[in-house]
């Protein structure tokens, strides 16, 4: 999921890139259907998310579909919000 040669990319990423790879919506299923061999393997091995890069064009990240539950768990909102109390926590700890 980390591009090494750009590592902070990931880091760019919003939930909803991540909920339009989930569902799929920026896949051409025709470009798909017409995909033969290995091709064809690795798609249905990967979503594909799209962000921003420099002067607006779409960049794609490509995530292995072995990793869509945990990218699913840093998406919900209530993990989002338990970790929020617990780095508000630890701010506070920091603070003292």
């Amino acid at each position: 999921m980390v591009n090494a040669r750009r590592g902070a990319e990931p880091a760019h990423l919003i939930i909803d890139n991540w909920m339009e790879a989930r569902n799929n919506v920026s896949l051409n299923k025709e470009r798909l259907v017409q995909m033969v061999g290995v091709n064809k393997r690795l798609f249905s091995d990967m979503k594909v998310m799209y962000q921003f890069g420099k002067g607006n064009h779409l960049v794609p990240v490509l995530v292995a579909t072995r990793t869509v539950k945990a990218s699913d768990k840093l998406c919900d909102s209530h993990t989002r919000n338990d970790w929020a109390r617990v780095a508000q926590c630890s701010n506070a700890a920091v603070e003292k």
